[in-house]
């Protein structure tokens, strides 16, 4: 491979045998190894460990989003990227044990990887690609909710670097060793140049490109015939990332639940931050809100319940605690919600 150096320790490849885009090598590595083999929980700790939380929140959603739908017809649930389905079985559990359950919902959860021996049998499974399976099951579309937790975030993107004479290039990756170089310079006309434009500028070192994102995201509201797409993610905006914030770019990679260095090959968890406001655009109108605005403020027991109930005081203190976490700022706090709705009567 002839290469000339720039910085950051990269090189310009002029042929790259066993390099290929980053995108290209994230696909390849989440897809046909990782997820296949893998829950994401086993190697970082995503919100989900908070599911109650997280479905109490979607659950009112849910109840908001079935109130203003015209007509009577059934209720459709279904969650991308499902993984064990804790996420719809705590929505299940809520809904059973309301006063006034939305009646005749079905829950449906898309994973790649086969359906978890445990599940519950009221939950269907379908196993395959997100979005793509979504359409291949329901060609007629959904009436309900479609959730994407944590999914987004997945969705393999270019990443793009400047060289040292300033130049926008893409950044390849070798999926054994992990080692990068620069490939070809963005064409001023792509797509990928204009999303940058638009979303990401100045590129001031590195960044990612959230087209596939975008095309994604709006492929997911596509498939609601009446009711709510709602993706929920760690996410940045476009003023953070023009003020320079996330200039090394958000690109990781989880294993065991320990960072580590982002190598394709299959034995970790790969992602990058989402902008989320960037999706909003892609599919509106839209509604972008932050996680701490969404979920309800912990409830802290009363300090004299610790004389009274010992054992029930340290376990509602113990729930308040991690419901904190999802609010927190620099932390889950920092996740944001986008909504999108079809068809809803005016609230």
């Amino acid at each position: 491979m002839h290469a000339v150096g720039c910085p950051g320790g990269l090189a310009v490849a002029a042929t790259a045998n066993s390099a290929r885009p980053w995108h290209e090598a994230w696909a390849q590595a989440q897809v046909n190894e990782f997820y296949r083999r893998n829950s994401p929980t086993d190697h970082f700790d995503t919100a989900i460990a908070h599911a109650d939380r997280i479905a109490a929140a979607l659950m009112k959603m849910l109840r908001e989003t079935t109130a203003r739908m015209p007509g009577s017809a059934g209720i459709t649930v279904v969650d991308l990227g499902a993984d064990s389905g804790q996420l719809l079985r705590q929505m299940y559990r809520i809904n059973a044990a309301d006063e006034h359950p939305i009646d005749h919902v079905r829950w449906v959860g898309i994973d790649l990887r086969p359906r978890p021996f445990d599940l519950p049998a009221h939950i269907e499974w379908w196993t395959g690609i997100a979005p793509d399976v979504l359409r291949l099951m329901a060609p007629e579309g959904i009436c309900g909710m479609v959730i994407a937790h944590e999914w987004l975030d997945d969705v393999p993107c270019p990443i793009v670097q400047r060289d040292d004479a300033d130049v926008v290039r893409e950044v390849w990756v070798d999926s054994v060793t992990g080692v990068e170089s620069l490939g070809p310079k963005l064409d001023e006309d792509s797509p990928q140049m204009q999303w940058l434009h638009q979303w990401w500028w100045p590129v001031r070192y590195r960044g990612e490109i959230g087209l596939s994102r975008d095309v994604a995201w709006a492929t997911v509201c596509a498939s609601l015939n009446v009711g709510t797409a709602v993706a929920i993610d760690y996410a940045h905006t476009r003023e953070q990332r023009c003020a320079g914030d996330f200039d090394d770019g958000t690109l990781v990679a989880y294993r065991d639940g320990i960072v580590v260095r982002p190598v394709p090959d299959g034995s970790a968890n790969i992602t990058a931050r989402v902008a989320l406001d960037s999706c909003a655009a892609a599919a509106s109108p839209s509604q972008l809100m932050q996680q701490r605005c969404v979920l309800d403020e912990p409830r802290w027991p009363l300090p004299h319940q610790a004389q009274l109930d010992p054992h029930r005081y340290a376990a509602d203190f113990q729930r308040a605690t991690a419901a904190l976490t999802l609010r927190q700022r620099s932390g889950r706090g920092d996740f944001w919600w986008l909504r999108h709705d079809v068809g809803l009567r005016r609230p």
